[in-house]
């Protein structure tokens, strides 16, 4: 049973990865935003991206540019859940 969960744990966060890495570079290339697959990535990004971009501003660098560090620190306090909660399966159905 804790493999199994663990197994569907890993399954949504690795889905998770590939659509904040989907996210980045669709915004790197302006005319994808527009795309049905760009479209369909934002949908499912942005609510999770935007309380962290309220929270931290995207950086400015150079004459114009920014860097928005929200989709990193996505990714960590996602990996910080990953790890707490197969920490706590692995210890209540071990």
């Amino acid at each position: 049973m804790a493999f199994l969960l663990i197994y569907i744990l890993n399954l949504l966060y690795s889905a998770l990865v590939l659509l904040v890495i989907a996210a980045v570079v669709i915004s790197w290339l302006p005319q994808a935003r527009y795309s049905p697959l760009g479209q369909l990535v934002t949908r499912l990004t942005e609510p999770l991206l935007e309380p962290i971009r309220r929270i931290i501003k995207p950086l400015r660098v150079g004459r114009g540019g920014r860097l928005d560090l929200s989709p990193m620190v996505l990714l960590l306090l996602a990996w910080l859940l990953y790890q707490l909660i197969v920490n706590v399966v692995f210890r209540v159905l071990g």
